[in-house]
Parts: structure tokens; sequence; C-alpha cells
């Protein structure tokens, strides 16, 4: 299943990108050694998995006391563990899929699932223990975060205080502020959640229309459950659209075949000469990966929500029409392009890959994210005799954007005039590729130039733009 908490934040697909920095990342600790008086202390961040000897070992205890049916002590174990080890991972493991076939590599699970997982399974006179110890401090946190409307204080209630009346009932209210915000799935994950806690198993499964449907019945047959009804009617509300969403996908999937669908089992127009291409083909405005002696090698990746087809050429996002190639919205080019002469743009663009980059948005029911250049560089083109010293890397910046409007919602630009080293971590840092969005976040790889390469990824609210993390 799903989830929306620190502990399950998916990893962003950029090992190959952090594996080349590294080593510069790592080796900056032993330059500052030889020249300390050349230059300032600079924070890096080396790359490790945060797995500590002391959260192994409260977590072995805490097992030991459930062994022992000292239920106490294991309660304040595994709750030490989700108050004070937040993102810390335990030992790797190889675990077995359904065939039975184990892992290839070493499985690091966090430290708080595993601590979680623990205290759902636990028997009931114990989980009578846990709520008479905690659920007056999660109701009171709970108000707070409902008075509020703070969608990451009510993810920490269910986080931290799991065995509580009072996770439930957040995490039904996370998924019903997510609704509202329009981001489907992102509150089906939310009530899922409610109803892993309510029914006390970890392993729960939500993957298809299938799924849901049988997790609807659970919910149905617990007569004595007072979270029945507020379980049931949006566990029955997302399986029916994961149903209808499935007969879509049928659909769309007969459409791909060879047999022709006819007008029952498609809702589009049937295949014709005029329908299998746009009238005319919609030309992205001048931007620095246009090569015209390799018109072969394309960085732009488009990216499709519906009928709604959004593209970027690194200087602005365009919305189209996925059907027609009408143009629907332009965010147009950051503020400060028009003010340059073509020979300052095109030294800007001197840094640009036109090898490897790749230049792609990233969508979701509500808000679609995009890392644009912004119109300068913290460094200038050098060159001695014909041997290039220095090329000016472009300095990139997110901007989210209503996918239905095209209205900025948030971005990342510095404010003018910028000394290049004020401003938070997501103003002083560049976006080193594509974002992701997973859930309600958007992860990306920032880099920033001091002499060397510091290397983070960053993760970002994905409504509001503020930095929740970054490592």
């Amino acid at each position: 299943m799903k989830q929306r908490d620190e502990d399950h934040v998916r990893r962003p697909r950029f090992a190959a990108l952090a594996r080349s920095f590294a080593g510069l990342v790592l080796c900056a600790p032993w330059a500052h050694a030889q020249r300390p008086s050349e230059e300032a202390v600079v924070e890096t961040t080396a790359f490790s998995i945060p797995e500590t000897l002391l959260v192994r070992a409260v977590f072995e205890r805490a097992v030991g006391h459930v062994e022992a049916r000292r239920f106490r002590e294991a309660i304040a174990d595994f709750q030490t563990i989700l108050e004070k080890h937040v993102g810390e991972l335990l030992p790797g493991e190889r675990p077995k899929s359904k065939a039975g076939r184990a892992s290839d590599g070493l499985v690091h699970a966090g430290a708080s699932t595993r601590a979680r997982a623990a205290l759902l399974m636990l028997p009931n006179d114990a989980k009578t223990l846990y709520r008479a110890r905690y659920e007056v401090e999660a109701r009171t946190a709970l108000g707070v975060a409902l008075a509020a409307h703070d969608a990451e204080a009510l993810v920490e209630v269910g986080r931290r205080w799991p065995l509580t009346d009072s996770a439930i009932a957040a995490f039904l209210a996370l998924g019903d502020l997510e609704f509202e915000r329009g981001s489907e799935r992102e509150a089906s994950y939310a009530w899922a959640r409610a109803a892993m806690i309510a029914l006390a198993d970890p392993d729960l499964a939500t993957n298809d229309a299938l799924e849901w449907k049988a997790l609807a019945q659970r919910i149905a047959a617990r007569t004595e459950d007072p979270f029945r009804p507020a379980l049931h009617s949006r566990i029955a509300l997302v399986e029916a659209k994961s149903a209808a969403r499935r007969t879509l996908e049928r659909s769309q999937d007969m459409e791909r075949s060879l047999r022709l669908p006819n007008s029952d089992t498609t809702p589009g127009p049937l295949p014709s000469e005029r329908a299998d291409a746009w009238a005319e083909p919609y030309v992205m405005p001048p931007h620095p990966y246009r090569d015209v002696a390799r018109e072969a090698r394309d960085a732009l990746f488009a990216v499709r929500l519906g009928e709604r087809l959004f593209v970027s050429n690194s200087l602005r996002l365009v919305c189209l029409h996925a059907y027609t190639g009408e143009v629907l919205w332009d965010s147009n080019e950051p503020r400060g392009w028009s003010e340059l002469t073509r020979a300052e743009r095109n030294e800007l663009a001197k840094g640009v890959d036109r090898d490897a980059g790749i230049v792609a948005p990233a969508v979701s029911e509500s808000v679609v994210v995009s890392a644009l250049q912004l119109p300068f560089s913290l460094a200038r083109s050098d060159m001695y005799g014909n041997i290039t010293i220095m090329t000016p890397i472009p300095e990139r910046r997110l901007f989210a954007f209503d996918t239905v409007t095209g209205r900025k919602l948030w971005d990342h630009t510095p404010p003018l005039p910028w000394d290049g080293e004020s401003g938070s971590f997501a103003q002083r840092t560049s976006a080193a590729a594509p974002p992701v969005i997973a859930g309600s976040r958007v992860l990306v790889p920032c880099v920033r130039m001091q002499g060397r390469i510091n290397y983070n990824v960053g993760c970002f609210d994905l409504f509001t733009g503020r930095l929740l993390w970054s490592r």
C-alpha cells in the first residue's frame, strides 16, 4: 500500500547521477584540509544509509519485551522509535517475493515502519494500554491540526500515535482534505491508511479495483466499529472510481489493439484519416536544446494528463490539447529573459547538455511542475587559447502551475537583485534533472557550485513549494 509519511517517500530515480557526484562530495573534506586558508568551510552531504546501532538495539529489545509479554516496556520502546528515530533504517534483509524468490540485494526496512507494524499486531489488551497512555495527547494534536487544516500535522498524528482512534480520524480528515483539493489518488492513500489501522493489517494491499472491493467488504462486516460508516463510505467511493478507471483502461487498451472498437467500447471517435494526427504540428519557440544539426536527438519529453499534453523546452511550459494540438496555455519565459540580447541568451545556453539532457515536467491531477532555466549564471565562460576553462552551468528552479488554468502556484526564483549566496535552500540550489511527483511531494536532485559540486535531493510540498527535507 502506498503511504504518505517520511518512511514511505519514494526515492527518486537518479542513482546514476548520485554516483557521479558522490566522489566529488566525499572528497570535499580532504580538499578542504589541504587548503584551509583558501576557502571557507562548505557544508556538504555524504551519501549513506541512515542505519544506527542504537535503533537496532531498541527495536530488538522491544521485540524481546513482546515475546515475554512485557507490553508496557515494548510499547515504550516502539514509541521511542516513532518519536526519536524518524527516517532511520534497520539492518538489511533479503525478503522473498510471493513466488518465493529472495531479493538480489539487501533491503533496509524503515525502523518506524516496522515499529508501527509491530504495534498493530499487539494483542487487544496491549492496545488498550497504548490508547490509555497516548490517546489524550493524540486527540489534542488532532484538534490543532483540524483547526488549521494542516495536512502535514494530520500525517504526524497518524504517524506518531498509530494505535489511537485519533490516528484513524487524522487519516480520514487528511483524505477528505486531499479529495477537496482534487487529489483523488492521495485521498485514497490516506483513507487506506485509516483502514489499515482500523483492521490492524500492516500488509493491507489496495493496488487495484478488486483489492478495493475486498477492503470495502471487510469494512462492511465490522458492524461494531464506530469508524465503520465513515470508512465504508470513503472506501466504497474509491472502489467505484477504481472500477470506472479500469473500464476506461480496458477501452484504451482496445483502441491500441489490432481489433477495431465499436461505438459501445470506446468514448472517442473511431480511427480515421483526420483523427489520427493533428491538423497542424505545434512548433516549440526557440530554446537551448534545439540543434538543427542533430534533429534526431530530442531532449523534450511530453507528459499527458487526460486531454492535456504538457511539454517544456526548459524556458517555458506549454499545455496543449492532446487530440487537436491547440495551445491551452503557455507559462511564458521566467522574468528577465526578454531583457537579454541574442548574444547574452546564447552565452547562457553554452552549458546545456544537448547529448544527454532530459527536459520533462511532472504532473499530478491538479498541479504540474517543471524546472525552468533562469536568465543568469553564477559563472561566465572562460577560455585559455582554444582550451575551455569554464562554461556556465544553467541555473534552473522549480515552477508549479495549475494544470487547467496555467496559473502559477509557486516558484523557487531567488529575489532580484540576488547576490548568489542568500535565500533559502530552494532559491540557492539549481534543479539538476526533471522533478518527480510522489503523492503530495515533489522530489528533485539539486546542485550548487562552490568550488566543488554540492549535490542534494530536495523534497518539497506539491501545493506550496515549501522544503520538507533535503539529503
